[in-house]
C-alpha cells in the first residue's frame, strides 16, 4: 500500500492537535540568520509556509506527489513563492546549496534502515553550505512503547471518517501503523482507502553516531520542541547538527 496517497487529504485535519506555532516559533528562533533553508519531508507545508512569510527563502522536498499537491495548493492559496521539489529524502539535490535543512515530524523515522538514514544524513550534508544547519525531530521508542502499542484511535469529521491502529515491536524498533479511512464522495457515498505506515525508532546513540559518521557535529538535543534537554521520558526529540568542514 502506498504511504500518503489519499491520506495526504485528510492529514491536516488529523494533525489538528498538533502545537503548529511553538513549533514555528522554535524554527523561526533556531534559523535566525539564516536565509535559504530547506524543509525536507515537508508533507502539507505548514511550517514551509510559515517560514516563508517569516522571510526566508523556502525549498519544499517530500516523497509524496499527493501531499506536494495540498502545499501546492496551500501555498498559491496564500501568496508564498515555494518550490517544492518530489524527491526521496535518502537521494536528494539542491540547485544552489541551503544555509540550513529541517526536517520535522518523524520524516526520519519513516527511514527503516541504517543505511537510509546514512544516505539521507549525507544527502543533507551534500546541501548544505559549510557550517549550515541540520534541524530534525525523531520520535522515540519511550512514545512508540507507551502511546501507539497495541492503539486503537478513531478520528470522526464531518467528510471523513479515519481508524488508525498501532502495533509497536521493540526487537525490531519499528511501529506499524495501519490506517483506514472514509472519505465522503456525496450525501450517501464514501470512498475507502487504507495505508500502512512502518516507522521506526532510534536511539540517541544511533543518531549521534551517524550525524558525526557523516560529517556533523551535534549542538543540540532538546525535549521536543522546548529548549530542554531531552530525558528517557520524551517522546519526541529535536536535534540540532552543523554541518562541518570534512578537509
Amino acid at each position: 500500500m502506498e504511504q500518503f496517497s489519499e491520506f495526504a487529504y485528510v492529514y491536516d485535519e488529523l494533525n489538528v492537535n498538533y502545537d503548529k506555532e511553538t513549533i514555528i516559533s522554535r524554527m523561526k528562533a533556531l534559523l535566525c540568520g539564516k536565509r535559504d533553508i530547506v524543509d525536507l519531508c515537508c508533507g502539507t507545508g505548514d511550517v514551509a509556509i510559515a517560514l516563508y512569510k517569516a522571510g526566508f527563502k523556502v525549498t519544499g522536498i517530500d516523497i509524496s506527489e499527493d501531499m506536494l499537491n495540498v502545499a501546492t495548493e496551500k501555498a498559491m492559496e496564500q501568496g508564498a513563492r515555494i518550490q517544492f521539489i518530489c524527491e526521496d529524502a535518502r537521494d536528494f539535490a539542491v540547485m544552489k546549496k541551503a544555509d540550513a535543512v529541517y526536517s520535522l515530524t518523524d520524516g526520519m523515522n519513516y527511514l527503516l534502515g541504517d543505511n537510509d538514514l546514512k544516505k539521507a544524513f549525507e544527502s543533507v550534508y551534500n546541501a548544505l553550505n559549510t557550517d549550515g544547519l541540520f534541524i530534525f525531530d525523531v520520535s522515540t521508542a519511550y512514545k512508540f512503547e507507551n502511546q501507539l502499542k497495541d492503539k486503537t484511535y478513531t478520528f470522526d469529521f464531518d467528510d471523513e471518517f479515519v481508524v488508525w491502529q498501532s502495533e509497536y515491536d521493540p526487537q525490531s524498533s519499528i511501529c506499524t501503523m495501519t490506517i483506514t479511512g472514509f472519505m465522503r464522495e456525496r450525501k450517501d457515498l464514501y470512498s475507502r482507502f487504507d495505508e500502512e505506515h512502518k516507522q521506526r525508532a532510534y536511539s540517541h546513540g544511533e543518531i549521534v553516531n551517524m550525524l558525526e559518521g557523516s560529517g556533523f557535529e551535534l549542538c543540540g538535543a532538546y525535549d521536543a520542541y522546548s529548549e530542554e534537554c531531552f530525558n528517557d521520558k520524551s517522546e519526541r526529540i529535536l536535534y540540532v547538527a552543523k554541518k562541518m568542514d570534512k578537509r
